[in-house]
């Protein structure tokens, strides 16, 4: 890859590049950040390539919302590789998630192929082209730019339309593009969900906790979110997730008790009263304001067994369609789908399983195990697909 590649860094260079993607109407964007010292990921270098071009703009040096604005365009596509962190800069610089997106670490996974897929592998699988990845540990924010960096940037991008249109061909043949475009949106949909609605019980350690000590932990998660944006710190430099579950689970009342905690020594005076105010909160919380417990029941031994049953067919089935069981479901799905089956089969609350292509792909199969309407054997232990899953005819 050349390094020749031309650094957009004044309002005026964006917006002639802005103007081109318009009038093309589709691109392929990426980004490189840093994430180690501030409260939000540092965007230092957005890479972008048009059919007819490649340019990387420098976001340390240029007000980069122009960019975001056609990524949330509808009429205009932008084509990713795993779409997450864009979808999330693309969100805080406009309040609108990316409208006509092509992932093609997701789509790719609809033809096939394993998910998730790195882009290196990828391009070498749809193109056939190897690329040299060297600087994954580079520090963006640097400046100038080294020769090498440019050209590792410029190429994350480069291949990306190409890539597009292999993929866009064989979705199409395969009659799956609309799985792609459902699973697509289902995917920004939860991001936009999880930046609206910060998941804190999600805090490492959360799991087993009582509900007054899930009101303390909630309390001091966005105590921490407040304080970590005040300061622009990351989120752990502010406290640790494991001090958040500690001090929750321990409910200390005063600052000796709290002091007495493991990683509290040290914490200034400020700090402390603060942290003593967030538990005083949740301590006076009446009962039934609590949070709900999201202690999960222990499953019965024949309940795992039929977990591990279900995920065993579920692999059979997405292998017997040609696509990854990763993408499709994972075990918090199939206990989910257990849950339902086993309750009572609730039409209003269908588990993901059974909703969308995931329910072309798998629903019907693993509805028939519950039921008892398949008869599945070992055919052979040494294959890879060593399984026989036959339905079982109905008695004369």
């Amino acid at each position: 890859m050349a390094t020749n590649v031309p650094i957009l860094s004044s309002a005026a260079e964006l917006d002639q590049l802005c103007q081109q993607i318009r009038q093309t109407t589709i691109f392929a964007l990426d980004t490189e950040f840093v994430t180690e010292h501030t409260y939000t990921p540092e965007l230092s270098l957005i890479q972008v390539a048009t059919p007819d071009a490649t340019a990387l703009i420098d976001s340390l040096a240029v007000e980069v919302e122009p960019i975001w604005e056609l990524v949330a365009d509808p009429a205009v596509e932008v084509v990713m590789h795993g779409a997450e962190a864009e979808a999330r800069f693309c969100w805080m610089a406009t309040g609108r998630m990316p409208q006509s997106l092509f992932d093609v670490q997701l789509a790719v996974a609809f033809t096939g192929d394993r998910y998730p897929m790195n882009y290196s592998s990828l391009v070498e699988a749809v193109l056939g082209i190897h690329m040299r990845q060297n600087q994954t540990r580079t520090d963006w924010t640097r400046r100038p730019l080294a020769a090498a960096q440019i050209s590792y940037a410029a190429e994350d991008v480069v291949h990306l339309l190409a890539v597009r249109d292999e993929i866009a061909i064989k979705l199409d043949r395969s009659s799956r593009l609309a799985w792609y475009i459902e699973e697509s949106q289902r995917k920004l949909d939860a991001i936009e969900h999880d930046l609206r609605n910060p998941r804190w019980w999600r805090v490492s350690g959360a799991q087993g906790l009582s509900r007054r000590s899930l009101a303390a932990l909630r309390e001091i998660y966005f105590w921490r979110e407040d304080l970590a944006e005040r300061r622009d710190l990351p989120r752990k430099r502010i406290l640790r997730d494991d001090l958040i579950a500690s001090a929750a689970s321990s409910l200390p009342t005063n600052e000796d008790e709290l002091r007495r905690l493991r990683g509290f020594e040290k914490r200034n005076a400020g700090d402390v009263r603060e942290l003593l105010d967030c538990l005083r909160r949740a301590r006076d919380l009446p009962d039934a304001e609590l949070p709900e417990s999201r202690r999960e029941a222990r499953q019965q031994s024949t309940a795992r067994m039929l977990a591990l049953l279900l995920e065993a067919v579920l692999h059979e089935t997405c292998a017997d369609q040609e696509i990854d069981a990763a993408l499709v479901g994972t075990a918090s799905d199939l206990r989910e789908l257990l849950r339902w089956h086993l309750t009572g089969r609730s039409p209003d609350k269908l588990p993901d399983l059974m909703q969308g292509w995931r329910g072309v792909v798998c629903g019907d199969i693993l509805e028939a195990v519950l039921a008892g309407d398949v008869s599945i054997a070992v055919a052979d232990p040494a294959s890879r697909r060593p399984l026989a899953i036959e339905e079982i005819a109905p008695p004369d």
